[in-house]
């Protein structure tokens, strides 16, 4: 069991390195070794620790080069006893009486399988992957951590078990991969891991998951007891008003600040029909800009004055860069 969660600790000291050529693939490999440790250890402690257990018993060979009825433990290369392969683990103890393997479970262990097997014979070249196995290895460390405490009482938390979320928006992007381009070994792979994910959805009662998704979100509140809000156009949104000061704090700038922080970032930009038509879509996003009446307490004014965000600022930038190259 110790080795197991050694195994388990290396594979999240990978991941959650920045900079790791074929983390994603060694991820699988360590997560994958860790499982099967720890089932082991679960046999072992189910059959007071007899290591027969988890040995590979094979029928001694007679001379005539037939198996005979007396059994001994089959011996690897190197002369010592070979224990059973992970299947095989997985099989037995989804088999045991008490606290048997989860099916979820064991369709996340099977995924981590597949993306390991999938590194050693093909060519994982497809960025779409890393949000696949992150997916995988949120389900694998978390079912890792419910596994040891159901079965062996063991506390993780002191080791920190968690794999970061890939991003803020970059890898988790749609359109990241062009479908086109992608291997049919890629397109295969992705496929199982999606019906293995679907097949054992995740619900409020879960303690395992076969895959999870991690979102990252930016949200503007500073208070911890303050609920989350998307803002949306939407006929059957909850309706939600905002005070002077939740305005002032989500969209600070006005038409004029907000053109001085675009200038300061690109100097030399001109302010001109280029600058408003790159502008202009922006003002239809709730993110970027928030219209207010001038005067608020009277419904019937058509006055409006806008009001934009910092995201605003690095949007309008990153369209409007383009303009300032020589």
């Amino acid at each position: 069991m110790r080795k197991a969660i050694s195994a388990c600790v290396a594979a999240i000291e990978i991941y959650n390195k920045p900079i790791m050529p074929h983390r994603d693939e060694t991820f699988a490999m360590l997560a994958v070794n860790a499982w099967e440790l720890l089932l082991k250890a679960r046999l072992l402690k189910e059959a007071g620790n007899k290591l027969k257990a988890i040995q590979v018993i094979e029928p001694v060979t007679g001379k005539d080069g037939k198996p005979t009825k007396r059994l001994r433990v089959k011996l690897n290369r190197a002369k010592n006893p070979q224990t059973i392969s992970l299947g095989e683990a997985m099989r037995r103890v989804a088999a045991l009486p008490k606290q048997k393997l989860d099916k979820a479970c064991e369709a996340n262990i099977v995924s981590l399988m597949e993306i390991r097997d999938n590194a050693m014979h093909f060519l994982n070249d497809d960025p779409e992957m890393a949000r696949r196995t992150h997916e995988a290895g949120a389900a694998c460390i978390r079912n890792f951590v419910v596994a040891a405490g159901e079965w062996f009482d063991e506390d993780l938390s002191q080791h920190r078990f968690m794999i970061l979320p890939l991003s803020f928006e970059a890898a988790t992007a749609p359109g990241l991969a062009v479908p086109g381009r992608r291997s049919q070994q890629a397109a295969n792979l992705m496929a199982y891991l999606d019906r293995a994910g679907d097949m054992y959805p995740v619900t409020a009662g879960s303690r395992y998951a076969a895959s999870v998704k991690v979102e990252t979100r930016i949200v503007g509140a500073r208070n911890a007891d303050a609920t989350p809000v998307r803002i949306t156009g939407g006929p059957a949104a909850p309706e939600v008003r905002l005070t002077d000061e939740q305005v002032a704090a989500g969209w600070p700038l006005d038409y004029a600040a907000f053109c001085a922080r675009i200038r300061k970032r690109l100097p030399g930009l001109k302010i001109n029909q280029a600058f408003h038509d790159a502008v202009r879509p922006m003002k239809t996003q709730p993110r970027y800009v928030f219209r207010r009446r001038l005067d608020p307490r009277d419904p019937k004014c058509t006055v409006y004055k806008e009001f934009f965000s910092d995201a605003a600022v690095d949007a309008a930038v990153k369209a409007l860069e383009p303009l300032t190259l020589p």
